[in-house]
Protein backbone atom coordinates (compact mmCIF):
# COMPACT_ATOMS: atom_id res chain seq x y z
CA UNK A 1 0.00 0.00 0.00
CA UNK A 2 3.25 2.20 0.80
CA UNK A 3 4.80 1.76 -2.14
CA UNK A 4 1.83 2.30 -4.27
CA UNK A 5 1.20 5.95 -2.33
CA UNK A 6 5.05 6.51 -3.03
CA UNK A 7 5.11 5.67 -6.86
CA UNK A 8 1.78 7.50 -7.27
CA UNK A 9 3.81 10.41 -5.67
CA UNK A 10 6.30 10.19 -7.75
CA UNK A 11 4.46 10.02 -11.29
CA UNK A 12 2.55 12.88 -10.28
CA UNK A 13 6.17 15.48 -9.28
CA UNK A 14 7.57 14.10 -12.65
CA UNK A 15 4.25 14.99 -14.81
CA UNK A 16 4.11 18.18 -12.62
CA UNK A 17 8.02 19.07 -13.58
CA UNK A 18 7.93 17.70 -17.15
CA UNK A 19 4.81 20.15 -17.66
CA UNK A 20 6.89 22.74 -16.08
CA UNK A 21 9.49 22.24 -18.50
CA UNK A 22 7.68 22.14 -21.10
CA UNK A 23 5.86 25.57 -20.16
CA UNK A 24 9.30 27.29 -18.62
CA UNK A 25 10.98 26.16 -22.37
CA UNK A 26 7.91 27.50 -24.53
CA UNK A 27 6.95 30.72 -22.39
CA UNK A 28 9.78 31.53 -20.50
CA UNK A 29 9.94 31.20 -16.61
CA UNK A 30 8.65 34.48 -15.59
CA UNK A 31 5.67 34.04 -17.07
CA UNK A 32 4.87 30.65 -15.66
CA UNK A 33 5.43 32.39 -12.34
CA UNK A 34 2.70 35.30 -12.95
CA UNK A 35 0.42 32.88 -14.53
CA UNK A 36 0.74 30.50 -11.22
CA UNK A 37 1.24 33.52 -8.30
CA UNK A 38 0.32 36.98 -10.09
CA UNK A 39 2.65 39.63 -10.99
CA UNK A 40 5.44 40.98 -9.02
CA UNK A 41 5.00 44.44 -9.21
CA UNK A 42 7.44 46.69 -7.87
CA UNK A 43 7.11 48.31 -4.45
CA UNK A 44 8.25 51.51 -2.91
CA UNK A 45 9.42 51.34 0.32
CA UNK A 46 9.52 54.00 2.79
CA UNK A 47 11.90 52.64 5.82
CA UNK A 48 10.15 55.13 7.73
CA UNK A 49 6.61 53.92 7.49
CA UNK A 50 7.86 50.29 6.76
CA UNK A 51 5.43 47.42 7.93
CA UNK A 52 6.56 44.11 7.47
CA UNK A 53 5.14 41.14 6.06
CA UNK A 54 3.61 38.11 8.89
CA UNK A 55 5.65 36.10 7.09
CA UNK A 56 9.27 35.10 7.38
CA UNK A 57 10.44 35.57 3.66
CA UNK A 58 11.67 38.97 4.61
CA UNK A 59 14.94 40.69 6.30
CA UNK A 60 15.10 43.99 7.21
CA UNK A 61 18.92 45.42 8.37
CA UNK A 62 17.99 49.06 9.46
CA UNK A 63 20.31 51.77 11.72
CA UNK A 64 18.76 52.43 15.39
CA UNK A 65 15.82 54.44 15.25
CA UNK A 66 15.35 54.92 11.00
CA UNK A 67 12.88 52.01 10.58
CA UNK A 68 9.54 51.66 11.68
CA UNK A 69 9.59 48.27 12.24
CA UNK A 70 11.44 46.44 13.96
CA UNK A 71 14.93 45.40 11.94
CA UNK A 72 16.33 42.14 12.01
CA UNK A 73 20.03 43.25 12.56
CA UNK A 74 21.09 46.71 12.90
CA UNK A 75 22.90 48.16 10.15
CA UNK A 76 27.26 48.69 10.35
CA UNK A 77 28.51 52.15 10.05
CA UNK A 78 30.68 52.84 7.39
CA UNK A 79 34.21 55.14 7.85
CA UNK A 80 33.41 56.84 4.64
CA UNK A 81 31.51 59.20 2.90
CA UNK A 82 28.03 58.12 1.55
CA UNK A 83 28.73 58.57 -1.84
CA UNK A 84 31.52 56.17 -1.55
CA UNK A 85 29.67 53.69 0.30
CA UNK A 86 26.76 53.84 -2.99
CA UNK A 87 29.46 53.32 -5.13
CA UNK A 88 30.50 50.19 -3.62
CA UNK A 89 27.29 48.73 -3.02
CA UNK A 90 26.08 49.09 -7.19
CA UNK A 91 30.00 47.73 -8.02
CA UNK A 92 28.98 44.58 -5.62
CA UNK A 93 25.72 43.82 -7.28
CA UNK A 94 26.87 44.66 -10.99
CA UNK A 95 28.56 40.98 -10.08
CA UNK A 96 25.86 39.98 -8.68
CA UNK A 97 23.82 37.03 -11.35
CA UNK A 98 20.23 37.44 -12.02
CA UNK A 99 20.33 41.07 -10.42
CA UNK A 100 19.38 44.20 -12.23
CA UNK A 101 18.02 47.96 -10.66
CA UNK A 102 14.16 48.24 -10.50
CA UNK A 103 13.43 51.51 -9.14
CA UNK A 104 15.72 54.19 -8.82
CA UNK A 105 15.02 57.07 -5.86
CA UNK A 106 18.31 59.36 -6.41
CA UNK A 107 16.59 62.12 -4.38
CA UNK A 108 16.54 60.14 -1.40
CA UNK A 109 19.11 57.71 -2.12
CA UNK A 110 16.64 54.69 -2.48
CA UNK A 111 17.03 51.94 -5.19
CA UNK A 112 15.44 48.74 -5.63
CA UNK A 113 16.90 45.32 -7.04
CA UNK A 114 15.59 42.86 -8.45
CA UNK A 115 16.97 39.24 -7.87
CA UNK A 116 15.92 35.95 -9.43
CA UNK A 117 16.94 32.74 -7.57
CA UNK A 118 19.06 30.34 -9.59
CA UNK A 119 16.81 27.37 -10.76
CA UNK A 120 13.38 28.47 -10.82
CA UNK A 121 13.83 32.26 -11.05
CA UNK A 122 11.44 33.11 -7.92
CA UNK A 123 11.28 36.85 -8.02
CA UNK A 124 12.61 38.94 -4.82
CA UNK A 125 13.46 42.73 -4.27
CA UNK A 126 15.99 44.09 -1.84
CA UNK A 127 15.48 48.18 -1.64
CA UNK A 128 18.57 50.02 0.06
CA UNK A 129 18.98 53.41 1.25
CA UNK A 130 21.92 55.15 2.01
CA UNK A 131 22.48 57.42 4.81
CA UNK A 132 25.44 60.28 5.31
CA UNK A 133 26.19 60.32 8.75
CA UNK A 134 28.12 63.35 8.23
CA UNK A 135 31.03 64.16 5.95
CA UNK A 136 32.97 60.74 5.99
CA UNK A 137 31.00 58.23 7.59
CA UNK A 138 27.87 56.63 6.34
CA UNK A 139 25.09 53.27 6.77
CA UNK A 140 22.30 52.32 4.57
CA UNK A 141 18.80 50.37 5.44
CA UNK A 142 18.11 47.48 3.31
CA UNK A 143 14.96 45.13 3.05
CA UNK A 144 15.12 42.01 1.48
CA UNK A 145 11.59 40.03 0.56
CA UNK A 146 10.41 37.44 -1.47
CA UNK A 147 7.26 38.18 -3.75
CA UNK A 148 6.05 34.37 -3.78
CA UNK A 149 5.24 32.14 -0.96
CA UNK A 150 5.84 31.95 2.60
CA UNK A 151 9.08 30.60 3.69
CA UNK A 152 12.31 31.79 1.78
CA UNK A 153 14.28 28.85 3.81
CA UNK A 154 16.22 31.87 5.14
CA UNK A 155 17.67 32.76 1.70
CA UNK A 156 16.66 36.75 2.39
CA UNK A 157 18.72 36.73 5.56
CA UNK A 158 21.96 35.06 3.64
CA UNK A 159 22.00 37.19 0.28
CA UNK A 160 22.15 40.57 2.57
CA UNK A 161 24.97 39.13 5.38
CA UNK A 162 26.94 37.67 2.65
CA UNK A 163 26.20 41.39 0.51
CA UNK A 164 27.59 43.36 4.00
CA UNK A 165 30.16 41.07 4.55
CA UNK A 166 31.72 41.45 1.14
CA UNK A 167 30.46 45.52 1.24
CA UNK A 168 32.79 45.38 4.52
CA UNK A 169 35.73 44.52 2.46
CA UNK A 170 35.31 46.26 -0.63
CA UNK A 171 37.87 49.11 -0.94
CA UNK A 172 36.50 52.53 -0.88
CA UNK A 173 34.88 53.57 -4.05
Amino acid sequence: MLGQILKSAFLLFALIGLVYTILAATMGRGRILELCFGPAPVEAVDFRNLVLKETPNQYLVCPPEFCAAKAHAESPVFDEPVESLKEKWFALLERQPRTRLVHSDPENERYTFRVKTAIIHFPDDVTVQFIALGVKRSTLAIYSRSHYGHSDLGENQRRIKNWLRQLATAAPG
